[in-house]
Protein backbone atom coordinates (compact mmCIF):
# COMPACT_ATOMS: atom_id res chain seq x y z
CA UNK A 1 0.00 0.00 0.00
CA UNK A 2 0.58 3.28 -1.02
CA UNK A 3 1.99 5.33 1.56
CA UNK A 4 -1.20 7.32 2.74
CA UNK A 5 -1.35 11.58 2.89
CA UNK A 6 -2.25 11.64 6.50
CA UNK A 7 0.81 9.39 7.30
CA UNK A 8 3.30 11.44 5.54
CA UNK A 9 1.48 14.71 7.01
CA UNK A 10 2.22 13.37 10.55
CA UNK A 11 5.57 12.77 9.94
CA UNK A 12 6.13 16.52 8.30
CA UNK A 13 4.59 18.07 11.43
CA UNK A 14 7.15 16.70 13.37
CA UNK A 15 10.01 18.88 11.45
CA UNK A 16 7.84 21.55 12.40
CA UNK A 17 7.66 23.23 8.86
CA UNK A 18 6.03 26.43 7.76
CA UNK A 19 1.86 26.71 7.41
CA UNK A 20 0.24 29.87 7.07
CA UNK A 21 -3.06 31.41 5.74
CA UNK A 22 -4.10 34.90 3.95
CA UNK A 23 -7.64 35.05 3.85
CA UNK A 24 -8.72 32.28 2.33
CA UNK A 25 -5.46 30.89 1.40
CA UNK A 26 -2.93 28.60 2.76
CA UNK A 27 0.82 28.25 2.16
CA UNK A 28 2.85 24.79 2.78
CA UNK A 29 6.97 23.58 2.44
CA UNK A 30 6.26 19.83 2.34
CA UNK A 31 7.77 17.25 -0.04
CA UNK A 32 6.12 14.95 -1.48
CA UNK A 33 6.00 11.06 -1.75
CA UNK A 34 4.24 11.50 -5.21
CA UNK A 35 6.27 13.66 -7.21
CA UNK A 36 8.94 11.75 -5.85
CA UNK A 37 8.03 8.40 -6.87
CA UNK A 38 7.31 9.66 -10.19
CA UNK A 39 10.86 11.79 -10.64
CA UNK A 40 12.84 8.14 -9.35
CA UNK A 41 10.85 6.07 -12.54
CA UNK A 42 11.91 8.50 -14.85
CA UNK A 43 15.49 9.08 -13.34
CA UNK A 44 15.74 5.06 -13.95
CA UNK A 45 14.16 5.24 -17.48
CA UNK A 46 17.05 7.91 -18.35
CA UNK A 47 15.39 11.27 -18.58
CA UNK A 48 18.38 13.70 -18.08
CA UNK A 49 16.28 16.58 -16.80
CA UNK A 50 16.45 13.85 -13.64
CA UNK A 51 19.74 12.55 -14.16
CA UNK A 52 21.23 13.89 -10.29
CA UNK A 53 20.29 13.88 -7.05
CA UNK A 54 20.50 16.50 -4.67
CA UNK A 55 20.82 14.67 -1.88
CA UNK A 56 23.64 12.61 -1.33
CA UNK A 57 21.89 10.52 1.73
CA UNK A 58 18.71 9.93 -0.44
CA UNK A 59 21.06 9.05 -3.86
CA UNK A 60 23.22 6.63 -1.21
CA UNK A 61 19.75 5.00 0.01
CA UNK A 62 18.01 4.59 -3.19
CA UNK A 63 21.01 3.18 -5.04
CA UNK A 64 20.63 0.14 -2.59
CA UNK A 65 17.09 -0.04 -2.06
CA UNK A 66 16.07 0.36 -6.22
CA UNK A 67 19.15 -2.14 -7.18
CA UNK A 68 16.62 -4.81 -8.69
CA UNK A 69 14.04 -2.86 -9.69
CA UNK A 70 15.53 -0.58 -13.04
CA UNK A 71 14.01 -3.34 -15.63
CA UNK A 72 10.39 -3.06 -14.29
CA UNK A 73 7.99 -2.03 -16.99
CA UNK A 74 6.82 1.12 -15.67
CA UNK A 75 10.77 1.97 -16.12
CA UNK A 76 10.54 1.30 -20.04
CA UNK A 77 6.82 2.32 -20.34
CA UNK A 78 9.12 5.44 -18.98
CA UNK A 79 11.54 5.83 -21.31
CA UNK A 80 8.83 4.71 -24.40
CA UNK A 81 6.40 7.85 -23.10
CA UNK A 82 9.28 10.27 -23.41
CA UNK A 83 11.21 9.12 -26.06
CA UNK A 84 7.89 8.87 -28.29
CA UNK A 85 5.61 11.61 -26.71
CA UNK A 86 7.87 13.94 -25.30
CA UNK A 87 6.59 13.36 -21.18
CA UNK A 88 9.27 15.30 -19.46
CA UNK A 89 10.33 17.99 -16.92
CA UNK A 90 7.06 19.49 -15.87
CA UNK A 91 4.79 16.78 -17.54
CA UNK A 92 5.97 14.63 -14.36
CA UNK A 93 4.84 16.57 -11.54
CA UNK A 94 1.69 17.39 -13.57
CA UNK A 95 0.57 13.64 -12.95
CA UNK A 96 2.11 13.66 -9.49
CA UNK A 97 -0.29 16.03 -8.26
CA UNK A 98 -3.38 14.27 -9.77
CA UNK A 99 -3.05 11.24 -8.40
CA UNK A 100 -4.63 10.16 -4.75
CA UNK A 101 -1.79 10.05 -2.24
CA UNK A 102 -2.94 6.69 -0.95
CA UNK A 103 -3.53 4.38 -3.85
CA UNK A 104 -2.38 6.48 -6.96
CA UNK A 105 -5.36 6.66 -8.76
CA UNK A 106 -6.24 9.70 -10.87
CA UNK A 107 -8.32 12.18 -8.66
CA UNK A 108 -11.42 12.24 -10.19
CA UNK A 109 -12.48 14.88 -12.83
CA UNK A 110 -8.65 15.73 -13.01
CA UNK A 111 -7.62 13.55 -16.70
CA UNK A 112 -9.13 16.55 -18.97
CA UNK A 113 -6.27 18.73 -17.81
CA UNK A 114 -3.75 16.53 -17.53
CA UNK A 115 -0.49 17.54 -19.50
CA UNK A 116 -1.37 16.79 -23.03
CA UNK A 117 2.03 14.66 -23.84
CA UNK A 118 0.73 11.93 -21.79
CA UNK A 119 -0.46 9.38 -24.19
CA UNK A 120 -4.11 9.01 -22.66
CA UNK A 121 -4.44 5.42 -24.19
CA UNK A 122 -2.03 3.75 -22.26
CA UNK A 123 -1.65 5.66 -18.76
CA UNK A 124 -4.03 3.42 -17.37
CA UNK A 125 -1.48 0.76 -18.17
CA UNK A 126 1.00 2.91 -16.72
CA UNK A 127 -0.39 3.93 -13.31
CA UNK A 128 -1.08 -0.27 -12.58
CA UNK A 129 2.67 -0.41 -13.09
CA UNK A 130 3.35 2.61 -10.97
CA UNK A 131 1.78 0.81 -8.49
CA UNK A 132 2.76 -2.81 -8.69
CA UNK A 133 6.68 -1.00 -8.80
CA UNK A 134 5.93 0.84 -5.58
CA UNK A 135 4.36 -2.38 -3.46
CA UNK A 136 6.99 -4.37 -5.05
CA UNK A 137 10.07 -1.80 -4.03
CA UNK A 138 8.78 -0.86 -1.21
CA UNK A 139 9.00 2.75 -1.67
CA UNK A 140 6.35 3.97 0.77
CA UNK A 141 9.12 2.48 3.63
CA UNK A 142 11.83 3.72 1.77
CA UNK A 143 10.39 7.40 1.43
CA UNK A 144 9.22 7.06 5.48
CA UNK A 145 12.87 6.58 6.14
CA UNK A 146 14.13 9.20 3.58
CA UNK A 147 11.98 12.43 4.78
CA UNK A 148 14.13 13.28 7.34
CA UNK A 149 16.74 14.39 4.46
CA UNK A 150 14.37 16.84 3.48
CA UNK A 151 14.25 19.19 6.48
CA UNK A 152 17.28 21.51 5.75
CA UNK A 153 15.76 22.29 2.16
CA UNK A 154 12.28 22.62 3.89
CA UNK A 155 13.70 25.05 6.27
CA UNK A 156 15.26 27.16 3.60
CA UNK A 157 12.29 27.86 1.61
CA UNK A 158 10.22 28.47 4.34
CA UNK A 159 12.17 31.52 5.09
CA UNK A 160 12.02 32.45 1.53
CA UNK A 161 8.47 32.48 1.44
CA UNK A 162 8.37 34.64 4.64
CA UNK A 163 10.72 36.73 2.83
CA UNK A 164 8.94 37.13 -0.27
CA UNK A 165 5.47 38.16 0.81
CA UNK A 166 4.71 36.33 -2.37
CA UNK A 167 0.77 35.16 -1.94
CA UNK A 168 -0.78 38.58 -1.30
CA UNK A 169 1.61 39.96 -4.45
CA UNK A 170 -0.03 36.61 -6.46
CA UNK A 171 -3.82 36.96 -5.39
CA UNK A 172 -3.95 40.80 -6.21
CA UNK A 173 -2.05 40.82 -9.20
CA UNK A 174 -3.84 37.90 -10.99
CA UNK A 175 -7.11 38.70 -9.03
CA UNK A 176 -8.20 35.42 -8.32
CA UNK A 177 -11.36 35.04 -5.93
CA UNK A 178 -11.06 31.15 -5.27
CA UNK A 179 -9.85 29.31 -2.51
CA UNK A 180 -6.64 29.19 -3.40
CA UNK A 181 -3.53 26.82 -1.93
CA UNK A 182 0.28 26.86 -2.05
CA UNK A 183 2.93 24.45 -1.41
CA UNK A 184 6.44 24.54 -2.70
CA UNK A 185 7.58 20.93 -3.02
CA UNK A 186 11.69 20.23 -2.38
CA UNK A 187 12.46 17.29 -4.35
CA UNK A 188 15.53 15.34 -3.90
CA UNK A 189 15.09 15.01 -8.07
CA UNK A 190 13.70 17.94 -9.51
CA UNK A 191 16.83 19.87 -11.58
CA UNK A 192 15.52 23.73 -11.62
CA UNK A 193 12.12 24.60 -10.75
CA UNK A 194 8.05 23.75 -12.21
CA UNK A 195 4.70 25.15 -11.23
CA UNK A 196 2.06 22.83 -11.77
CA UNK A 197 -1.22 23.41 -11.03
CA UNK A 198 -4.75 21.76 -10.31
CA UNK A 199 -8.36 22.85 -10.12
CA UNK A 200 -10.62 20.66 -8.01
CA UNK A 201 -14.53 22.25 -6.81
CA UNK A 202 -13.57 25.67 -7.16
CA UNK A 203 -10.71 25.38 -5.25
CA UNK A 204 -7.33 26.22 -7.19
CA UNK A 205 -4.21 24.23 -6.28
CA UNK A 206 -1.11 26.29 -6.88
CA UNK A 207 2.71 23.95 -6.78
CA UNK A 208 6.14 24.77 -6.71
CA UNK A 209 8.55 21.63 -7.59
CA UNK A 210 12.12 22.90 -6.83
CA UNK A 211 15.25 21.20 -6.01
CA UNK A 212 15.34 20.99 -2.46
CA UNK A 213 19.71 21.49 -2.25
CA UNK A 214 20.09 24.61 -4.78
CA UNK A 215 23.15 26.50 -4.96
CA UNK A 216 21.51 29.60 -3.56
CA UNK A 217 21.03 27.14 -0.58
CA UNK A 218 24.78 25.99 -0.32
CA UNK A 219 25.36 29.57 -0.36
CA UNK A 220 23.30 30.10 2.52
CA UNK A 221 24.96 28.17 4.77
CA UNK A 222 28.42 29.20 3.60
CA UNK A 223 30.71 31.61 5.66
CA UNK A 224 29.80 34.29 2.65
CA UNK A 225 26.73 34.60 3.44
CA UNK A 226 26.26 37.91 4.84
CA UNK A 227 27.68 39.69 2.09
CA UNK A 228 25.71 37.33 -0.40
CA UNK A 229 22.23 37.39 1.39
CA UNK A 230 21.15 40.04 -1.03
CA UNK A 231 21.74 37.96 -3.85
CA UNK A 232 20.49 34.69 -2.62
CA UNK A 233 16.84 36.30 -1.31
CA UNK A 234 16.48 38.12 -4.73
CA UNK A 235 16.96 34.50 -6.26
CA UNK A 236 15.10 32.51 -4.58
CA UNK A 237 12.18 35.33 -4.92
CA UNK A 238 13.00 35.02 -8.16
CA UNK A 239 12.05 31.78 -8.34
CA UNK A 240 9.32 31.39 -6.08
CA UNK A 241 7.40 34.76 -8.53
CA UNK A 242 8.30 32.47 -11.84
CA UNK A 243 6.41 29.38 -10.94
CA UNK A 244 3.75 30.45 -9.05
CA UNK A 245 2.60 33.04 -11.83
CA UNK A 246 2.58 30.36 -14.91
CA UNK A 247 -0.89 29.09 -13.91
CA UNK A 248 -2.23 32.69 -14.61
CA UNK A 249 0.06 33.66 -17.10
CA UNK A 250 0.37 30.41 -19.29
CA UNK A 251 -3.27 30.85 -20.33
CA UNK A 252 -3.30 34.20 -20.79
CA UNK A 253 -0.20 33.69 -23.29
CA UNK A 254 -2.31 30.81 -24.99
CA UNK A 255 -5.48 32.88 -25.58
CA UNK A 256 -3.42 34.79 -27.67
CA UNK A 257 -1.21 32.82 -29.03
CA UNK A 258 -3.06 32.49 -32.51
CA UNK A 259 -2.42 36.15 -32.73
CA UNK A 260 1.22 36.66 -31.58
CA UNK A 261 2.49 33.33 -33.74
CA UNK A 262 3.66 34.85 -36.65
CA UNK A 263 5.88 36.96 -34.20
CA UNK A 264 7.33 34.13 -32.34
CA UNK A 265 8.26 32.34 -35.57
CA UNK A 266 10.19 35.20 -36.47
CA UNK A 267 12.24 35.87 -33.00
CA UNK A 268 12.65 31.85 -32.06
CA UNK A 269 15.24 31.07 -35.16
CA UNK A 270 17.55 33.96 -33.80
CA UNK A 271 17.12 32.76 -30.47
CA UNK A 272 17.24 29.01 -30.93
CA UNK A 273 20.36 28.24 -29.24
CA UNK A 274 19.99 30.03 -26.35
CA UNK A 275 16.70 28.51 -25.81
CA UNK A 276 18.24 25.13 -26.58
CA UNK A 277 20.36 25.58 -23.70
CA UNK A 278 17.23 26.47 -21.24
CA UNK A 279 15.29 22.90 -22.93
CA UNK A 280 12.58 25.19 -24.41
CA UNK A 281 12.26 23.95 -27.74
CA UNK A 282 9.38 26.00 -29.57
CA UNK A 283 8.09 29.60 -30.21
CA UNK A 284 5.00 29.01 -28.14
CA UNK A 285 7.19 27.94 -24.94
CA UNK A 286 9.44 30.81 -25.53
CA UNK A 287 6.36 33.21 -25.38
CA UNK A 288 5.14 31.43 -22.17
CA UNK A 289 8.00 32.00 -20.31
CA UNK A 290 8.22 35.72 -22.43
CA UNK A 291 5.28 36.80 -20.75
CA UNK A 292 5.59 34.77 -17.72
CA UNK A 293 9.07 36.60 -17.06
CA UNK A 294 7.50 39.89 -17.72
CA UNK A 295 4.53 39.41 -14.64
CA UNK A 296 8.16 38.34 -12.70
CA UNK A 297 9.46 41.38 -13.30
CA UNK A 298 6.44 43.57 -12.39
CA UNK A 299 6.96 41.45 -8.77
CA UNK A 300 10.38 42.72 -8.83
CA UNK A 301 8.99 46.45 -9.42
CA UNK A 302 6.81 46.43 -6.58
CA UNK A 303 8.83 44.61 -4.14
CA UNK A 304 12.34 46.49 -4.72
CA UNK A 305 11.90 48.90 -6.84
CA UNK A 306 12.20 49.78 -10.87
CA UNK A 307 16.25 49.75 -10.64
CA UNK A 308 15.84 45.76 -9.53
CA UNK A 309 13.63 45.12 -12.49
CA UNK A 310 15.73 46.91 -14.75
CA UNK A 311 19.03 44.77 -13.57
CA UNK A 312 16.15 41.46 -14.02
CA UNK A 313 14.93 42.57 -17.26
CA UNK A 314 18.37 42.83 -18.68
CA UNK A 315 19.07 39.38 -17.97
CA UNK A 316 16.49 38.03 -19.43
CA UNK A 317 17.13 40.03 -22.94
CA UNK A 318 20.56 38.11 -22.05
CA UNK A 319 18.68 34.49 -21.68
CA UNK A 320 17.18 34.86 -25.58
CA UNK A 321 13.32 36.74 -24.22
CA UNK A 322 14.45 39.70 -26.46
CA UNK A 323 9.84 40.86 -25.74
CA UNK A 324 10.03 40.80 -21.87
CA UNK A 325 10.80 44.32 -20.94
CA UNK A 326 8.37 45.53 -23.99
CA UNK A 327 5.41 43.06 -22.10
CA UNK A 328 6.74 44.45 -18.83
CA UNK A 329 6.36 47.88 -19.44
CA UNK A 330 2.85 46.80 -21.34
CA UNK A 331 1.46 45.57 -17.94
CA UNK A 332 2.71 48.62 -15.61
CA UNK A 333 0.63 50.81 -18.13
CA UNK A 334 -2.08 48.79 -18.65
CA UNK A 335 -2.06 48.20 -14.57
CA UNK A 336 -1.91 51.93 -14.39
CA UNK A 337 -4.81 52.39 -16.97
CA UNK A 338 -7.08 49.90 -15.29
CA UNK A 339 -6.84 51.09 -11.89
CA UNK A 340 -7.80 48.77 -8.06
CA UNK A 341 -10.11 46.89 -10.12
CA UNK A 342 -7.44 45.97 -12.69
CA UNK A 343 -5.78 42.06 -12.93
CA UNK A 344 -3.53 40.29 -15.27
CA UNK A 345 -5.62 38.81 -16.99
CA UNK A 346 -7.29 42.12 -17.95
CA UNK A 347 -4.27 43.31 -20.36
CA UNK A 348 -4.38 40.18 -22.82
CA UNK A 349 -5.01 42.28 -25.91
CA UNK A 350 -2.73 44.89 -24.92
CA UNK A 351 -0.14 42.52 -24.92
CA UNK A 352 -0.61 40.66 -28.24
CA UNK A 353 -0.79 44.36 -29.72
CA UNK A 354 2.68 45.39 -27.93
CA UNK A 355 4.12 41.73 -29.23
CA UNK A 356 3.27 42.41 -32.56
CA UNK A 357 4.17 46.19 -32.89
CA UNK A 358 6.81 47.47 -35.07
CA UNK A 359 8.89 48.51 -32.51
CA UNK A 360 9.25 44.73 -31.59
CA UNK A 361 10.77 43.64 -35.53
CA UNK A 362 13.38 46.72 -34.34
CA UNK A 363 14.33 44.97 -31.15
CA UNK A 364 14.82 41.88 -33.65
CA UNK A 365 17.12 43.71 -35.59
CA UNK A 366 19.16 45.21 -33.41
CA UNK A 367 19.61 41.59 -31.91
CA UNK A 368 21.28 40.29 -35.44
CA UNK A 369 22.96 43.56 -35.96
CA UNK A 370 24.76 42.98 -32.33
CA UNK A 371 25.69 39.33 -33.04
CA UNK A 372 27.03 39.94 -36.30
CA UNK A 373 28.83 43.08 -35.38
CA UNK A 374 30.27 40.89 -32.16
CA UNK A 375 33.57 41.88 -31.31
CA UNK A 376 36.30 39.41 -30.29
CA UNK A 377 39.30 39.15 -27.39
CA UNK A 378 43.01 38.28 -29.39
CA UNK A 379 45.09 38.14 -26.45
CA UNK A 380 45.31 38.08 -22.75
CA UNK A 381 48.51 38.82 -20.62
CA UNK A 382 49.04 37.05 -18.60
CA UNK A 383 47.32 34.39 -20.96
CA UNK A 384 43.93 32.88 -20.27
CA UNK A 385 44.86 29.67 -18.21
CA UNK A 386 48.27 30.83 -17.17
CA UNK A 387 49.69 28.98 -14.11
CA UNK A 388 52.89 30.51 -11.95
CA UNK A 389 51.99 34.45 -12.95
CA UNK A 390 54.47 36.73 -10.94
CA UNK A 391 52.68 38.18 -7.72
CA UNK A 392 54.54 41.01 -8.86
CA UNK A 393 52.61 41.56 -12.35
CA UNK A 394 50.77 44.99 -12.12
CA UNK A 395 48.78 44.48 -15.05
CA UNK A 396 46.55 42.78 -17.09
CA UNK A 397 46.69 43.48 -20.42
CA UNK A 398 43.04 42.63 -23.27
CA UNK A 399 43.40 42.77 -27.07
CA UNK A 400 40.56 43.10 -29.02
CA UNK A 401 39.69 42.82 -32.79
CA UNK A 402 37.98 45.87 -33.13
CA UNK A 403 37.37 49.20 -31.50
CA UNK A 404 35.43 49.33 -28.26
CA UNK A 405 33.18 51.84 -26.93
CA UNK A 406 34.61 53.02 -23.36
CA UNK A 407 31.78 51.05 -20.67
CA UNK A 408 32.80 48.01 -19.48
CA UNK A 409 31.66 44.63 -17.38
CA UNK A 410 34.48 43.09 -15.67
CA UNK A 411 32.51 40.82 -13.74
CA UNK A 412 33.44 38.44 -10.93
CA UNK A 413 33.57 34.28 -11.25
CA UNK A 414 31.02 33.74 -8.53
CA UNK A 415 32.56 33.18 -4.86
CA UNK A 416 35.72 32.89 -6.61
CA UNK A 417 38.91 35.52 -5.83
CA UNK A 418 39.27 38.02 -8.01
CA UNK A 419 42.30 40.35 -7.93
CA UNK A 420 41.95 44.25 -6.76
CA UNK A 421 41.63 46.38 -9.77
CA UNK A 422 42.80 49.97 -9.38
CA UNK A 423 42.07 51.34 -12.97
CA UNK A 424 41.08 50.26 -16.62
CA UNK A 425 42.17 52.93 -19.66
CA UNK A 426 42.03 51.89 -23.01
CA UNK A 427 44.74 52.86 -25.99
CA UNK A 428 43.73 55.37 -28.50
CA UNK A 429 42.42 53.15 -30.77
CA UNK A 430 40.20 51.44 -28.46
CA UNK A 431 41.40 48.07 -29.58
CA UNK A 432 43.70 47.28 -25.96
CA UNK A 433 42.43 47.74 -22.56
CA UNK A 434 45.44 48.18 -19.54
CA UNK A 435 44.18 47.01 -15.93
CA UNK A 436 45.67 48.28 -13.29
CA UNK A 437 46.01 45.40 -10.57
CA UNK A 438 47.34 44.43 -7.31
CA UNK A 439 47.58 40.39 -7.35
CA UNK A 440 48.59 38.27 -4.02
CA UNK A 441 50.17 34.46 -4.55
CA UNK A 442 49.19 31.08 -4.71
CA UNK A 443 45.60 32.37 -5.84
CA UNK A 444 43.66 31.39 -8.94
CA UNK A 445 41.79 34.82 -10.00
CA UNK A 446 38.46 34.31 -12.35
CA UNK A 447 37.13 37.18 -14.28
CA UNK A 448 34.30 37.63 -16.46
CA UNK A 449 34.32 40.16 -19.62
CA UNK A 450 30.41 40.56 -19.47
CA UNK A 451 28.24 38.21 -18.40
CA UNK A 452 25.11 37.36 -18.21
CA UNK A 453 22.46 40.70 -17.95
CA UNK A 454 26.03 42.71 -17.90
CA UNK A 455 27.37 43.56 -21.16
CA UNK A 456 28.72 46.23 -21.18
CA UNK A 457 31.76 45.33 -23.15
CA UNK A 458 30.44 46.50 -26.80
CA UNK A 459 32.06 47.43 -29.65
CA UNK A 460 31.82 51.10 -31.30
CA UNK A 461 29.87 49.31 -34.31
CA UNK A 462 27.28 47.84 -31.90
CA UNK A 463 27.95 44.61 -31.63
CA UNK A 464 28.67 42.85 -28.33
CA UNK A 465 31.28 40.73 -26.63
CA UNK A 466 30.21 36.90 -25.94
CA UNK A 467 30.54 36.49 -22.01
CA UNK A 468 34.58 35.31 -21.91
CA UNK A 469 35.83 33.58 -18.57
CA UNK A 470 39.29 35.01 -17.90
CA UNK A 471 41.42 32.52 -15.53
CA UNK A 472 45.23 32.61 -14.41
CA UNK A 473 46.81 31.36 -11.35
CA UNK A 474 50.05 32.93 -9.52
CA UNK A 475 53.00 31.52 -7.87
CA UNK A 476 53.95 31.08 -4.86
CA UNK A 477 56.30 33.15 -2.95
Amino acid sequence: MYMPKKTLYTVLAGMGLFFASWANSTVKVNPDARVDLLSLVFHYAGNQEFGKFFLPEFEAAADVWFADMHNHPVIAMAREFHQKHGVSYDAISKLAIRLTPDDLQLLPDSLKSLDPRWPREQLEEFLTQLRDFSRQSRFPEFYRAQVSTYQDGCKFWQLMLEKSEIIPWLKQFYGDKRPLHFAVIPSALENGGVGPSLEIDGTFYCYMVICCRSKAENLYRSPHFSQLEKFIESSCLSVLAHEFSHPWTNPVTLSIYPQIRATAEKFFPAVLEIMKRQAYGKPETMMLETINRAAESVYFHDRYGAENAKEFLAKQKSNGFLLTERVYHCILAERQKGGTSWCFADGAQAYADCINAPESLQILNEFFRARKNAPSILSFSPRNGAKGVAPSTREIIVTFNKPMKKSMSICTGDLKPYPKVESATYNPEQTVLTLKVQLKPDMEYRLWFNRGAHTNFASTDGGVLPDTEYVFTTAAE
